[in-house]
């Protein structure tokens, strides 16, 4: 198991160095991340999953009236489906998961544990009684889990979510599908839904602006970041307003965190992103609501 510790230790090119080597050894997912390696989230934890929601949906019911046994989709589960699970204790009847590959796993103990938490908060208990195992569970909530990203967006139909949320997420969908799923994000809301989602538009090596070292060439390289387990879309702040925009939402921005100074030097960043703003370039992450544009 690596720790946290020790991977902090790491430099951000010592992190790109092992992962470019790690991810080609012949290892499955699973493998990698019970060592605590290319990890999809936190989200196995039912107390950070019920907090994380428990946020998405206080910031969406004050922007929208939720309707009874309301569906929510979840944009990128990653290791765990708890997050989405946690949306049926705030009263939602068909739960949706879209992730690009299946990387959750859900067990009966963390159900168990999220049930616990649920019933602490005098919020609704998962369906647990008669025993049954977690897949049976999850049926009895409507859930149901997508792991063909863009392509299982697509086949859902039109209108037919309220509440779409992602939490660190959006920052790794490529940049050549950003346009598309955004729009199909905007597709799947229902004309009076909302969506929100947290950005984090750091490195994610060590929390700095090391990624806008590479040119895209190289980091769109299909052998380069997207294989090798450190892939976001470089997408900054302003530019991601933009193509919500042209996905026909309307965004408000609820929390924005900065850095003071830049992290990185700007000299030591690609052509293209030197010339970014100190707006752009400043903005650790976002937590943003959207809805569509005549909502």
């Amino acid at each position: 198991m690596f720790s946290d510790r020790l991977k902090a230790a790491v430099p951000w090119w010592g992190k790109i160095a092992a992962k470019l080597v790690l991810s080609r050894l012949p290892l499955g997912y699973r493998t990698w991340a019970r060592a605590n390696l290319f990890r999809h989230g936190t989200m196995d934890r039912p107390d950070r999953a019920l907090a994380t929601l428990a946020v998405m949906h206080g910031i969406a019911t004050a922007r929208a009236s939720l309707p009874h046994g309301f569906t929510v989709l979840e944009v990128g589960p990653g290791d765990s489906l708890l997050g989405s699970i946690a949306a049926w204790g705030f009263g939602a009847g068909r739960i949706l998961a879209c992730d690009v590959g299946a990387f959750a796993t859900t067990t009966l103990e963390g159900l168990t544990r999220l049930d616990s938490l649920l019933r602490e908060k005098g919020l609704r208990r998962l369906p647990l009684d008669p025993p049954a195992p977690a897949e049976e569970v999850l049926a009895r909530m409507n859930v149901r889990y997508l792991t063909r990203g863009l392509g299982d967006l697509r086949a859902l139909p039109a209108a037919s979510v309220d509440l779409v949320w992602s939490s660190a997420v959006l920052e790794h969908v490529r940049r050549a599908e950003m346009a598309a799923t955004l729009g199909e994000l905007a597709r799947l809301l229902k004309p009076e839904g909302v969506m929100v989602h947290g950005v984090d538009f750091s490195d994610h090596l060590g929390g700095a602006l090391n990624h806008l070292r590479f040119s895209p060439h190289l980091w769109e390289a299909e052998w380069f970041a997207p294989r090798s387990g450190f892939y976001t879309n470089r997408i900054a702040f302003t530019e991601l307003l933009a193509l919500f925009s042209a996905a026909g939402l309307a965004t408000e921005v609820i929390h924005r965190t900065t850095w003071p100074s830049l992290p990185t030097p700007r000299h030591a960043l690609y052509a293209t992103f030197r010339q970014l703003s100190d707006e752009d370039l400043l903005t650790h992450s976002v937590l943003l609501a959207a809805r569509h544009a005549t909502a």
